[in-house]
């Protein structure tokens, strides 16, 4: 039986009524289970404590009023999706916020029935889609480097055979006793000693 996965959203709001107008439309999502702060200062040591997968972020608290509010949340919480919810109407308000990162914007009384359960849900899955992604690329990134790897050990391993006969080849024309015998006896030994290393090299590539 596959348990659903559960989004935790950390509501920042300072109005009692606005605060239980959004949890009752966001706890109507199965999935999201919602904690409540009222300051700023508050919401950033969540964020820093507990794992949150999305914030509802009111601008104006009685610690922070106005983008700047995002821009310090945004500070020390970077990757996590935020959807303002605000008083405040207007596209140049909703465009600074865009830019300093807000995944969604809101305006308080002007929203529609599960409109904010929607860009909360929605924001969450870029996110996860986004990370996603880059673990992709990471793994994609390793592999590519192991391939890498692969090849170098594989030419070096080339190198090192021609280099190990054609020096058994100069030791067994030479006399015994010999101190240039002596010398490429240490030559094929450590030349042994980095076949050895290009083959661990190799399992790189198979693995």
């Amino acid at each position: 039986m596959n348990v659903p996965q559960m989004f935790r959203v950390l509501l920042v709001e300072d109005s009692e009524v606005d605060a239980a107008l959004a949890q009752v439309e966001l706890s109507r999502e199965p999935q999201f289970v919602v904690a409540h702060v009222e300051r700023l200062e508050e919401a950033i040591s969540e964020l820093k404590n507990v794992h949150t997968d999305a914030v509802v972020l009111d601008l104006g608290l009685p610690d922070s009023d106005g983008v700047e509010t995002l821009t310090k949340l945004r500070h020390d919480a970077p990757h996590v999706p935020v959807i303002v919810l605000t008083s405040t109407p207007g596209e140049l308000c909703e465009l600074h916020t865009a830019r300093e990162g807000a995944d969604g914007y809101l305006v308080k009384g002007h929203t529609v029935e599960g409109q904010l359960r929607r860009a909360v849900r929605f924001a969450v899955e870029r996110e996860g889609a986004n990370s996603t992604e880059e673990r992709l690329e990471s793994d994609s990134n390793v592999v590519n480097w192991a391939k890498k790897v692969g090849e170098i050990a594989h030419t070096l391993n080339n190198l090192l055979t021609v280099m190990i006969g054609q020096t058994e080849i100069a030791f067994n024309r030479l006399p015994e006793g010999s101190s240039v015998r002596e010398d490429l006896s240490e030559v094929l030994i450590a030349a042994e000693r980095a076949t050895l290393l290009t083959g661990q090299l190799l399992q790189l590539r198979r693995a």
